[in-house]
């Protein structure tokens, strides 16, 4: 915690008329078995097996941000820290997913995407798809976090991220270089490499106080009371490994279909 500063469909409709039995028209033998468009000529079997959209698309309503990593260049959705690639070759949803990595002894102690967006939210809802991929199980991995920056130069942070192998919620606040928050928030469910796991994390700062997490769809903590010296303020969002303990072994991980939202 408080290190990230430092990191800083388509379907082939086919009309039966005309279908009935005993019909012989080589045309209609062709129709029936989907083969033939409207215009007679033939339909390759490509054609009804078109991809799905990218995940982004298919979203209403549109959130604030949401990065599937399926199109364009990675330097579109943020600034880049340390060993951020685009990977085709594993995703959650095709066609591709954000690699994060942190080697051994790298000085660099984050790998990520940092979007910042120039507005304070009182409330926001984050989802993400991770794969990870490895880590060092006897330190800490920080994955995304939300930054809030005040007016007065101090900084909020929540994070998702893995302590003692179990999957955390954070809260970190500083202020002229001193901590004035540091909570984490560890839950019982374990954090298993070599698997795709679905994150949905939220925290609200009005009317209510409060932070949620759940994995898998399955609630690990549902508004429960945030800090009392956690703020709000201008809020960034860091997609990737946000920060690896120093002496850590490799820390890996995939992300896809980041969805962020805010009030």
């Amino acid at each position: 915690m408080l290190t990230l500063a430092a990191v800083s469909g388509c379907s082939l409709l086919v009309t039966t008329d005309g279908l009935s039995a005993g019909t012989t028209d080589a045309g209609a033998g062709m129709e029936a078995e989907g083969g033939m468009n409207e215009g007679g000529t033939p339909i390759s079997d490509a054609a009804t097996d078109a991809p799905p959209p990218p995940f982004c698309a298919t979203l209403s309503p549109k959130p604030k941000f949401c990065a599937d990593f399926d199109t364009g260049a990675l330097t579109e959705l943020g600034t880049l820290t340390g060993m951020v690639t685009l990977d085709t070759s594993a995703s959650k949803s095709p066609a591709g997913s954000l690699a994060c990595e942190v080697p051994t002894g790298s000085a660099k102690r984050g790998a990520l995407i940092q979007h910042d967006f120039g507005e304070t939210p009182s409330a926001y809802d984050l989802s993400f798809d991770v794969f990870v991929d490895t880590y060092d199980a006897t330190l800490d991995v920080e994955l995304i976090s939300v930054s809030f920056r005040s007016p007065g130069g101090g900084t909020c942070v929540t994070d998702v991220s893995i302590r003692d192998t179990v999957w955390t919620l954070d809260e970190s606040c500083e202020s002229g270089g001193s901590p004035t928050v540091l909570a984490s928030h560890e839950t019982v469910l374990a954090a298993r490499t070599g698997r795709w796991v679905h994150i949905d994390a939220s925290v609200s700062f009005a009317p209510s106080r409060t932070y949620s997490l759940a994995v898998d769809g399955q609630p690990l903590f549902f508004a429960l009371p945030l800090m009392a010296d956690l703020k709000t303020g201008d809020v960034a969002l860091l997609m990737g490994i946000t920060y690896t303990q120093m002496g850590a072994t490799t820390a890996k991980v995939h992300l896809d279909n980041v969805r962020f939202d805010y009030r």
